[in-house]
């Protein structure tokens, strides 16, 4: 069994990165065809949402093979660990039946209905997009029966009006009760999200119209050309991290803010606001400014909790400077709103995240009496500097192109894959075995990403057919009709959502819930989705479930609980910087209305 699964990991990894491999070429064709050669081709994008929706689901069937989708554990793992095994195993059983259910049998359904529509462009069958359902839920079901014979211990990831007024009232109650049943049950988030929405549908339609209705939803969730920007932005920023960037980015930041006290610390949190805009992953940039600033950090007498908290508390910075996989699924989930003016909407946010950071780490250094870095000669400032542009010239080149119209942010990802490619062949740090790697890493990261998309997608399906973004949004806005209190109110729900659920989940559930009250309130789209997207950056370094504390805290070797008071501090300036965000909307929307966006 081992050795099976061993082949099949193999299987899934070499088709994904093959995958991943011909959508880049044909992204970049995309750019080439359009504005070299003059003559767009639709049969590449047409090639490249085939290939999407194959190598989204194939790498989500391998995420379950090595336990990656994201759950929420901290209820279960408060349980003997035996009672943990048995709801382990159940959760198994339950993963196989969906696959059987929803995947095979409501796939083998979709590609039968499907069979005879022509795609426009290449002429292939529908048939060959829904295919990927039913071929997917083979493996997840592999993957289920090993973990399910597995005899190690328990996984350790984490993360008429009155007639249809009823209806919408006992479907969400349904909807919301087996979500947060099954979310704290420990099933992966996108599975929970599945198992509730079924469940929800069954209240209105047929068992067999469900299912097929549910599969189909699953694959037209992720049929678009924009999605791809996602793993590529993903690829280009896992090919920099091994591509000593990293480095590079820490010596400049240096440069910046070599002599203020705590230096090293501020050090980090422009290091973090860098790499993470590079990577677009607050986990990435909390476990490699770590490893590099916190030995330093050591050496030079800072004590490990007040090391760690700034890093911390830095990380998710990056998810607001562009470009950010987190704007782009808001801009999906809410119905097209402009990745371009999304992007440049985040830089005065996150610029400003970073510096609420500094201030906190200069006055928590001034107290401590940490000492300044030593002086950096001016020769060794300009070559610091001059080593560091190639590295930030990838965001001037991404965003600049995607800003002034030369590409689109799915073409731009592409780009921002081949730059990265060229410069790490450059550094001479990225080698052919180094390929798989990235690959396992893409594919972990996206398949994760991608089928919690695919399941947003039928969670949406469910609201819009019961009505219960409307229903919410009226009730939400029969409690009061002062704007002030109501964006109180969702900035209060939204960081406490951000506390145990993961930022993309979270923006893929709550963004059709609250985006029709901030539209009644006159928000401007691109003001909410930095406002959302500042909640859950929040969230991000909150227990229980914060991935980027974490992962800040294994790194810094430091306990949860210690550098948690080292933390308080920069909570109370973000939540103040959070109020300036939401109430001045002019600190998200300044830039995107000076570029005409």
């Amino acid at each position: 069994m081992n050795k099976a699964k061993l082949i099949i990991d193999k299987l899934l990894l070499t088709l994904a990165g093959l995958a991943l491999i011909v959508m880049v070429i044909l992204s970049i064709y995309q750019v080439a065809a359009r504005f070299i050669f003059n003559a767009p081709s639709t049969m590449s994008e047409e090639i490249v949402r085939f290939l999407l929706i194959w190598f989204a689901l194939l790498s989500a069937s391998y995420v379950f093979g090595v336990k990656k989708h994201i759950a929420i554990l901290f209820v279960r793992e408060l349980l003997p660990s035996k009672v943990q095994l048995v709801m382990e195993k159940i959760g198994d059983i339950v993963i196989i039946l969906i696959a059987l259910v929803l995947m095979i049998w409501g796939g083998y359904e979709v590609v039968h209905l499907t069979w005879n529509q022509i795609a426009p462009s290449t002429g292939m069958s529908m048939a060959a997009m829904y295919s990927a359902l039913p071929v997917s839920g083979v493996f997840v079901i592999f993957y289920s029966i090993y973990n399910l014979l597995d005899k190690n211990e328990l996984a350790t990831v984490k993360e008429g009006e009155e007639g249809r007024h009823s209806m919408t009232i006992i479907a969400g109650l349904v909807l919301f009760i087996t979500f947060f049943f099954f979310l704290l049950y420990g099933l992966p988030i996108a599975l929970a999200i599945i198992l509730s929405s079924i469940i929800t549908l069954l209240l209105i339609l047929p068992f067999d119209v469900t299912i097929v209705t549910a599969a189909q939803r699953m694959v037209t969730g992720i049929d678009d050309f924009t999605m791809l920007a996602i793993p590529l932005f993903v690829l280009a920023g896992i090919i920099m991290n091994n591509g000593g960037i990293a480095f590079r980015l820490v010596n400049f930041a240096k440069v910046l803010v070599g002599r203020m006290p705590g230096s090293l610390a501020h050090t980090n949190i422009v290091g973090n606001m860098l790499f993470g805009s590079i990577s677009g992953s607050s986990v990435a940039a909390a476990a490699a400014m770590g490893r590099i600033m916190g030995p330093m950090q050591q050496t030079q007498g800072y004590k490990k909790e007040y090391s760690a908290a700034a890093n911390i508390a830095s990380a998710p910075s990056g998810l607001l400077i562009p470009p950010s996989s987190l704007l782009i699924v808001y801009s999906l989930v809410s119905g097209g709103t402009s990745i371009a003016a999304l992007f440049i909407a985040g830089y005065i946010p996150g610029i400003l995240w970073g510096l609420a950071c500094m201030v906190v780490a200069f006055i928590m250094a001034k107290r401590a009496g940490y000492k300044v870095s030593e002086k950096i000669s001016w020769k060794d400032k300009l070559f610091l500097t001059l080593d560091a542009i190639p590295s930030l010239l990838l965001i001037i080149i991404v965003i600049g192109g995607i800003v002034v119209g030369v590409f689109t942010a799915t073409e731009g990802a592409a780009v921002a894959v081949l730059y990265s490619v060229v410069l790490s062949l450059i550094y001479r740090s990225l080698k052919l075995k180094h390929i798989p790697n990235v690959i396992k890493e893409t594919a972990e990261i996206t398949g994760m990403i991608l089928f919690l998309i695919t399941a947003s997608a039928l969670f949406s399906l469910v609201m819009s057919y019961t009505g219960l973004p409307e229903a919410i949004s009226n009730s939400i806005l029969s409690i009061t009709d002062n704007p002030i209190l109501l964006l109180l109110l969702m900035n209060v729900i939204l960081l406490i959502i951000g506390t145990f659920m993961d930022i993309t989940p979270a923006v893929l559930i709550f963004t059709p819930i609250f985006l029709p009250i901030s539209e009644v309130l006159g928000l401007d789209p691109i003001h909410f989705g930095i406002i959302i997207a500042f909640n859950l950056c929040i969230g991000n370094i909150t227990p229980p479930v914060g991935s980027a504390l974490f992962v800040g805290a294994s790194v810094g070797g430091v306990r949860v609980e210690n550098v948690f008071k080292y933390l308080v501090p920069y909570f109370v300036m973000l939540i103040i910087l959070l109020l300036l965000v939401t109430f001045i909307p002019q600190l998200s929307l300044f830039l995107p209305k000076l570029l005409g966006l």
